[in-house]
C-alpha cells in the first residue's frame, strides 16, 4: 500500500551514522526539556512528556529530535493520525531525518500497518537516509507480520551496505527459527559466533529456534553451554522452560524454572511460572 508521504521531499539531512542517542540540539534549554520529556515517558507519564515536546515545538517546529519523540508519542497513546501529520510535515519541511523515520515506522509496527510501516522504509532507501535502527525495526515488524522475504531483503540490504550487526543477524536468525528454516539459522548461528562471538542473545535466538523445531536436546546443548561460558539472563531459562513445555514436557519445564531460582536468575516471570507449574 502506497501512501502519500512515500510522494514527499527527501530529507536532506543524509544518513545517520552515529546513533539515535547523538543528535545535536538547538540549544542548552532544548536539551533540558528534551530530558524532562524523556523522564516522564521513562514514568510512563505521557500527557507530561506531550506537554514538554508541544512546548519545544511551540517555539521551534521544526526541531527534528522533538518531532520524533512526538511521534512516537502519539503512537504509545494511540493517536496515530497525528503521528502521520507530524511525520509528513517534517517530510514537506525536509526535516525528516533517519530517527523521525524509525519512529514513524515503529508506529506503523506498533498498530500492524507493516505496508506502510515498509513503504517509508523503502522510501528512505531510495533517498539514501537509512540507518541500522531502521533495518531492525522492519525486520522483527515485518517477521512478526510473518512476511519472511521482507525480513531476508531488509537482512541483505543492511549485509550489502555494511550495516548488519548482531542485532540485525539475531532477528534474521530468529525470523528463520519462527518459520522453520532451521538449516539457515544453524548457519546465521555459526555466522554471528564468528564474527561476533558468544552472547546471552546470540544463545537465547538458538535455543528459542531449537525449541521451536522440537529439537530439544540441542536446544538444551546450547542452554548448557551458555551457562558453562556464563552467557545467560533470566530470558535464557525462560526459553529453554518454553520449549519444553511447548512439547509437553511439563517435568523438565520446572526443573529449569528451579535451576534458574537456584542460580540467581529467578524474575519475576519465572517466579509466576514455578507457582504455577
Amino acid at each position: 500500500m502506497v501512501t502519500r508521504v512515500l510522494q514527499a521531499p527527501a530529507s536532506d539531512d543524509g544518513p545517520r551514522a552515529n546513533g539515535l542517542s547523538k543528535h545535536k540540539l538547538g540549544s542548552t534549554e532544548i536539551c533540558t526539556r528534551i530530558a524532562k520529556a524523556k523522564q516522564a515517558m521513562k514514568a510512563r507519564d505521557y500527557a507530561g512528556a506531550m506537554a514538554t515536546v508541544k512546548g519545544i515545538l511551540d517555539e521551534n517546529p521544526t526541531d527534528r529530535y522533538a518531532v520524533s519523540m512526538m511521534i512516537k508519542l502519539c503512537s504509545l497513546t494511540g493517536d496515530l493520525p497525528q503521528a502521520e501529520r507530524l511525520f509528513n510535515r517534517a517530510l514537506e519541511a525536509r526535516k525528516a531525518n533517519s530517527h523521525v523515520r524509525f519512529e514513524m515506522i515503529s508506529a506503523y509496527s506498533r498498530a500492524n500497518e507493516v505496508d506502510k510501516a515498509k513503504g517509508i522504509f523503502d522510501q528512505a532507501i531510495c533517498d539514501g537516509c537509512m540507518d541500522k535502527f531502521m533495518v531492525h525495526s522492519i525486520m522483527r515488524a515485518c517477521s512478526q507480520a510473518g512476511r519472511l522475504h521482507d525480513v531476508q531483503q531488509a537482512f541483505e540490504y543492511a549485509v550489502q551496505k555494511g550495516m548488519a550487526d548482531e542485532f540485525i543477524y539475531t532477528t534474521m536468525l530468529n525470523a528463520h527459527g519462527k518459520f522453520g528454516s532451521l538449516a539457515d539459522a544453524q548457519v546465521l548461528f555459526a555466522e554471528v559466533l564468528r564474527s561476533f562471538g558468544p552472547s546471552k542473545q546470540l544463545y537465547n535466538s538458538m535455543i528459542n529456534a531449537y525449541g521451536i523445531g522440537a529439537h530439544l536436546e540441542r536446544a538444551r546443548h546450547i542452554f548448557d553451554r551458555a551457562r558453562r561460558e556464563g552467557h545467560v539472563d533470566s530470558y535464557t531459562y525462560t526459553t529453554m522452560a518454553s520449549a519444553y513445555s511447548t512439547h509437553g514436557l511439563h517435568v523438565e519445564a520446572r526443573s529449569i524454572y528451579a535451576l534458574a531460582v537456584r542460580e540467581g536468575f529467578a524474575d519475576k516471570f519465572v517466579m509466576d511460572r514455578l507457582k504455577r507449574s
